[in-house]
């Protein structure tokens, strides 16, 4: 069924990176690590702003002025906004300034090789299988494009966008349009029927069936349905190309 694609599409979370990295690795991580964080970038620009931000959504004109006025101490500065981020984590208020500061903490984190557990285990293996075989591999992040760029550079094993022949993301389209796939496909040089599309979700599965692509539904629990009779694998070691 898949000798005949040249080029691998690979929805990226839930297939090289677990489905869950937002809640069971990055948000943890980031709780864990915000005051040092703060205390080591309390000046960086990006901080800078955030805490002013934050200050402004508060009513105030100023982060010193929402603190209380000049004069306090920095442990205190740190200590107080680190539990206003903290809250926002728990009670999941992913509103600013919170993405400000969670992008340069894990640009920063994963760059320094601190945060594993994202990435699949031996996925540098299989993506150098499908290289050998003569297939072209494209990494498809309809959201969070910028940090799975960054995880496909950084992570526990291996540079994975060396092996990655054209990373996309939003800019084409949603996942869940058969727009988008035509797209996709346009711009790699090749007909929808060329792609083999690799995803863990049905949703966008069906538009990319709908769009001529071939397609392969990563599918841990054999209980879920789905509304066409997609292909299931139960890991990506059963795509092979002999």
């Amino acid at each position: 069924m898949h000798k005949q694609a040249q080029y691998i599409i690979l929805k990226l979370s839930g297939t090289l990176l677990r489905p869950d990295y937002f809640t069971s690795v990055l948000y943890p991580h980031a709780r864990q690590q915000m005051y040092l964080f703060l205390r080591r970038n309390w000046c960086h620009p990006t901080v800078a702003a955030a805490r002013e931000r934050f200050a402004r959504d508060q009513g105030a004109e100023s982060f010193e002025e929402w603190m209380g006025g000049p004069g306090l101490p920095p442990e205190y500065a740190y200590e107080r906004f680190r539990e206003v981020i903290l809250r926002q984590l728990i009670e999941q208020l992913y509103g600013e300034p919170l993405p400000m500061l969670l992008g340069l903490l894990w640009e920063e984190q994963l760059k320094a090789g601190l945060i594993e557990g994202i990435v699949v285990p031996e996925s540098n293996v299989l993506l150098h299988s499908w290289s050998k075989s003569g297939r072209k591999i494209a990494f498809f992040s309809p959201s969070h494009a910028a940090l799975e760029r960054l995880i496909t550079q950084y992570n526990e094993h291996e540079n994975l966008a060396r092996m990655c022949d054209c990373h996309i993301g939003s800019e084409l389209g949603s996942a869940v349009d058969p727009v988008t796939y035509r797209q996709i496909a346009e711009k790699l040089q090749i007909k929808p029927q060329q792609m083999l599309y690799i995803a863990n979700d049905a949703h966008s599965l069906v538009h990319a069936h709908e769009s001529g692509c071939m397609t392969a539904w990563l599918a841990a629990d054999a209980s879920t349905n789905s509304p066409l009779p997609l292909h299931r694998i139960n890991s990506l070691q059963e795509i092979v190309f002999a």
